[in-house]
């Protein structure tokens, strides 16, 4: 028969073919070791002149760091008439290094328990309950959720005791801290209601006086409210705090009260408070005064604020992780590459252990989140960001490169941040290499990143010759988002790709793209509309631009900008020129403002023409208007040129004259054909003033054949009889 006992490698063969066995095992040993110290507790509770108050506080500091409390509450009940001041430290220390750790249920058991014995003892001092009391609101506040109507039960229960008259007798009295604790809870409960009355309270009913503490956390609590519009509450507190001459103020008041004005948007609020602390009521602000304030104006997308409080914190303190974060987000939206690779390089500072940190000055959460330590993911997107849009999509993506190196996963934000850089740029050759790069590292492009891509591949095409190869690539993109549903293309996408068609001269296509998109049930924005638009103008086709117009039309969408700007040109290249005029009034009828690229378009059509009555027309009406639309050098060249091509030199003169007064340089070839202008007009006393005027100017017409034979035949003209 085999024997029924196993020998030391036949038992681990056993419990590794059977784990859930040995887990079995591993719970049965630790009940065994609990039931011992259990009735270890029960033996010292019969034998209690063997139990010592000196033994109470070391096996109270084994328990309480233990997963269960248990034998701690059931030894310092064994005490009872035992009690001693070195017991209750102990007990003390127990509940709040429960509270801290996450574990407030066995932080309030012990409590009750603690404060059910202490009743029993006369000799326990009132300020001994009393701040088991507050430990235990202290724990209600730290748990996650926060346990805010347990916290003012447990207050009520101690300090308004109601009919029972065994209570009454030991009623306690709360102090600041008591406050400070309920108003810690309401704070992180985001109960702002609760804590502005017991604000009010707490001295009225109670003598208390509240002090920066409670002013802060009730501030905070206002802060962290879900409504936005107790901001206001917020500046009230803290102008009441101010105005009170026994609160000792200090920048954590402000900095909440700021952050309140963060989350509302109130940017130009926070720095008001900023101003106010040193100027005001003297106080210097900390870094977390900074990084606060850039945070409202981040939020309120006051970008190049966020930079020049980035720059006067650097005077006196070192960024923390918020502070640069924010930075970081305005060189990406402000388009400064180098500024935010050198806000990248200050984060990896982070990283070292002895760098301050904001911290609660040992007012641990569970939970709570942990400071940055050098630049995350987030960081290295927004400088991958910040460099493809300024246009330096090789330093993004020596960034991205770096990220690598670092340690982090590469993620698909970054990437198509990178992509995004090359799509500036037209480089689509380089953005199709990073999408198989993606797919050998494992990380799937989005919707995003196949548009960026198929942008890039537009981008080219806008920029080269070669209306193939870039448009063959965007295409099959395109089509590989279709046949993926997690990447199905959207608004976004279809844009893109009809901008490519626009591009690539495939105006039957873009169309085709239009009507799927329709079909879909996307809905076109004028985007679309605009990439339609631009394929008419690139192909000259005004009769597709005017049945464009009339779907807009149909669909409730006005034209921008971008789209009359784009039909305009398609009729000025179908010769169209009474049709650019009447779009460009059109414009100006629906209050839109046409750039000067788009009035000169509309003037060198005219010119073409020969209509120069409304040529003129337009050049006054630019000159009546703001110096967004003045004329520029090439508005007066085109219609000088044209006015001295109609032997129109008197008035082409005054132009170049106009031209002169205002800085702009007048090329030689428009004073040629004013001249030639004044000589076929038979006028060579005016031809040769406004040669002088070239002298004058520092032209040297005699080194120009054309003006040299001109002036030596207006000279023989005047010499002869």
């Amino acid at each position: 028969m085999q024997s029924k006992t196993m020998t030391k490698t036949q038992n681990q063969r056993y419990h590794h073919h059977h784990p859930h066995r040995r887990k079995n095992k591993m719970r049965f040993t630790s009940f065994r070791w609990y039931f011992a110290i259990c009735m270890l507790v029960v033996h010292m509770e019969i034998q209690m002149q063997f139990c010592t108050a000196s033994f109470v506080p070391s096996l109270l500091k084994l328990i309480s760091k233990s997963s269960s409390p248990v034998s701690t509450l059931r030894l310092f009940s064994s005490t009872q008439s035992n009690v001693d001041r070195g017991s209750l430290q102990e007990v003390e220390r127990a509940i709040v290094r429960l509270g801290r750790s996450g574990k407030t249920d066995d932080a309030l058991d012990l409590y009750r328990r603690s404060m059910r014995e202490c009743r029993h003892d006369s000799a326990v001092p009132g300020r001994n309950k009393l701040k088991l009391m507050n430990l235990a609101i202290d724990a209600c506040a730290r748990a996650r959720p926060t346990r805010l109507s347990t916290a003012f039960e447990i207050f009520f229960d101690e300090v308004n005791s109601g009919d029972d008259v065994e209570k009454r007798t030991t009623m306690l009295r709360p102090n600041v801290f008591t406050f400070g604790a309920l108003m810690s809870a309401c704070a992180r409960a985001r109960d702002a209601e609760k804590a502005i009355k017991l604000l009010d309270v707490m001295e009225s009913k109670y003598g208390v006086k509240p002090n920066a503490v409670v002013f802060g956390a009730a501030i905070s609590a206002c802060e962290r409210s879900y409504s936005n519009a107790m901001y206001s509450t917020s500046l009230e507190l803290l102008e009441r705090a101010c105005s009170d001459p026994s609160v000792s103020l200090s920048p954590i008041l402000f900095n909440t009260a700021m952050s309140a004005c963060a989350r509302a948007e109130k940017w130009e609020l926070a720095v008001g408070l900023i101003r106010d602390m040193e100027m005001k009521y003297n106080i210097q602000p900390d870094e977390i005064s900074y990084a606060t304030v850039m945070a409202a104006c981040e939020r309120s997308n006051q970008w190049k604020m966020v930079l020049q409080y980035a720059d006067i914190c650097e005077q006196s303190f070192r960024l923390d992780g918020v502070a640069l974060s924010s930075a970081l987000h305005a060189c990406q939206q402000l388009a400064l590459a180098d500024k935010a690779i050198s806000y990248l390089e200050r984060m990896k500072y982070l990283q070292k252990e002895d760098v301050d940190q904001r911290t609660t000055n040992g007012r641990k959460r569970s939970g709570a989140r942990k400071p940055l330590r050098g630049p995350d993911e987030v960081a290295y997107f927004l400088t991958i960001s910040a460099c493809s849009r300024a246009g330096e999509w090789r330093k993004g993506l020596d960034v991205l490169e770096e990220m690598k190196a670092t340690g982090l996963s590469r993620s698909v934000k970054a990437y198509s941040a990178a992509i995004g850089g090359c799509a500036e740029a037209g480089e689509w050759k380089v953005a199709l290499r990073l999408l198989t790069e993606m797919s050998d590292q494992g990380v799937k492009p989005n919707v995003v990143t196949y548009s960026t891509a198929i942008s890039a591949c537009a981008k080219a095409l806008s920029m080269s010759d070669d209306k193939e190869d870039p448009f063959r690539a965007a295409m099959i993109l395109f089509k590989r988002m279709k046949q993926d549903t997690r990447t199905a293309p959207n608004i976004v996408s279809y844009n893109a790709a009809i901008t490519a068609c626009a591009e690539g001269l495939k105006i039957d296509q873009a169309f085709a793209l239009f009507n799927e998109l329709t079909q879909t049930k996307l809905e076109p924005t004028i985007v679309t509309y605009g990439g339609l638009m631009t394929a008419c103008e690139r192909v000259g086709d005004s009769e597709k631009a005017e049945r464009l117009f009339s779907i807009m039309k149909e669909n409730g969408i006005v034209a921008n900008e971008i789209v009359y700007g784009a039909a305009i040109s398609c009729c000025r290249k179908a010769e169209k020129a009474d049709k650019c005029y009447s779009l460009l009034k059109e414009m100006l009828k629906l209050d839109l403002r046409p750039n000067v690229a788009t009035f000169n378009t509309v003037i060198r059509a005219l010119t073409n023409s020969n209509d120069l009555t409304k040529a003129l027309r337009i050049l006054k009406y630019m000159e009546s208007r703001d110096e967004t639309v003045s004329p520029n050098q090439r508005t007066y060249s085109m219609i000088i040129s044209a006015l001295a091509l109609n032997n129109m030199p008197e008035e082409a003169e005054t132009l170049i004259s106009a031209m002169s007064s205002k800085g702009m340089n007048v090329e030689v070839e428009l004073y040629t054909a004013t001249v030639r202008a004044y000589e076929t007009t038979h006028k060579p006393r005016l031809a040769l003033n406004l040669m002088e005027k070239m002298r004058r100017n520092g032209y040297n017409f005699y080194d120009n054949p054309v003006l040299d034979r001109i002036f030596k035949a207006l000279v023989n003209t005047l010499s002869s009889p």
